[in-house]
């Protein structure tokens, strides 16, 4: 339950690289993130330009696709102001969880009116937490304050704090995930400091969050971040909660085929990348009949009817190959990375 609330308080030799201003916040649809750990401590202390960052030890913990979504009459009613919700289905070691993050967009500027999962729901009701405005470059500052109303299990009270946004540092990146790297970044850095009231007792519990999100070149026609990370430590003695958990996801890819009409219509593949056993997870309403997998010079290297417990990729050499999912309403054509 712990693990759950920190990963819903969630809703990069020397080269010299050009600084290029941010243009979006929003995560395209269908959009895939390898949630990681890396097998050394990865640094993201320093700020500045022309920085290096090398994450190339992360080993995959699963996976977290993304969706937006116009919010419903009820959304609006519950969450005021807003106008887009982002919906992401992780799985990890076989469990699903769906969490939404409800943002607002006025001209250019991006800001947070909520989160919800099953088991917490931040309302930033009061006054919305704004992230800044757009175009941001290198050396962009902004502050403003946030008030709410947040539920945890039977707890229900008021929150304040303040969101601190900076685009605090830019470079180049790589990591042993995804198909890009050695790519020029821009580095968005955003904290969050929480006070949580409880009936009549203030500052009942904290939390700080801390987010870095790398965005990539516009240039490359990817406007997504490559790379995020989002540290979270909470306070509430009410609850005996007191601990600081770090979280990364590197990007790996879009599903292909797909709309956000119902973030729940697709089929998609992980891990991925995969080493061993491949896995479908299903949530359409559709039956998958067959899997075939063809290699970069388009020959059928696998085809099976059996897949409920996997797939064994594991005697395929290390490559890009493309997976045809033939269900009985279509297929769907996906790109697997075999390592």
């Amino acid at each position: 339950m712990k693990t759950k609330l920190l990963l819903i308080l969630v809703l990069i030799s020397i080269k010299t690289t050009a600084q290029t201003p941010i243009n979006t916040l929003e995560i395209e649809n269908g959009n895939i993130f390898e949630i990681v750990n890396s097998t050394n401590t990865l640094d993201e202390s320093s700020s500045g330009a022309n920085l290096i960052w090398n994450f190339t030890d992360l080993v995959s913990l699963g996976q977290n696709v993304i969706y937006n979504f116009e919010p419903t009459t009820d959304e609006v009613t519950t969450y005021p102001n807003t106008s887009n919700v982002l919906v992401s289905t992780s799985d990890m070691n076989g469990v699903t969880n769906v969490s939404k993050l409800f943002t607002k967009t006025v001209g250019n500027t991006f800001s947070i009116t909520g989160l919800n999962s099953t088991e917490i729901d931040l309302n930033f009701a009061t006054n919305n937490a704004s992230i800044g405005t757009l175009p941001m470059n290198y050396g962009y500052l902004n502050t403003d304050t946030l008030a709410g109303t947040y539920t945890f299990g039977t707890y229900s009270g008021t929150l304040t704090g303040t969101i601190a946004s900076s685009v605090d540092a830019y470079g180049t990146m790589s990591t042993n995930f995804g198909l890009l790297s050695n790519t020029s970044v821009t580095r968005l850095k955003s904290v969050q400091n929480i006070n949580l009231n409880y009936q009549i007792f203030s500052n009942v519990g904290t939390v700080v969050q801390t987010t870095y999100n790398y965005y990539p070149d516009q240039g490359i026609g990817i406007q997504t971040p490559l790379f995020r990370s989002t540290t979270t430590s909470i306070n509430v003695p009410l609850l005996s909660i007191n601990q600081t958990v770090t979280q990364y996801e590197v990007w790996v890819g879009q599903l292909l085929g797909t709309t956000s009409n119902d973030y729940k219509n697709f089929v998609s593949l992980y891990p991925n990348p995969v080493q061993d056993v491949l896995k479908i997870r299903n949530e359409s309403d559709s039956t998958i009949n067959s899997v075939s997998i063809t290699d970069n010079n388009g020959r059928v290297v696998l085809n099976t009817t059996s897949f409920e417990n996997g797939i064994d990729v594991s005697t395929l050499q290390n490559g890009i190959y493309f997976v045809k999912i033939t269900t009985d309403k279509g297929t769907s054509n996906q790109k697997m990375i075999k390592n």
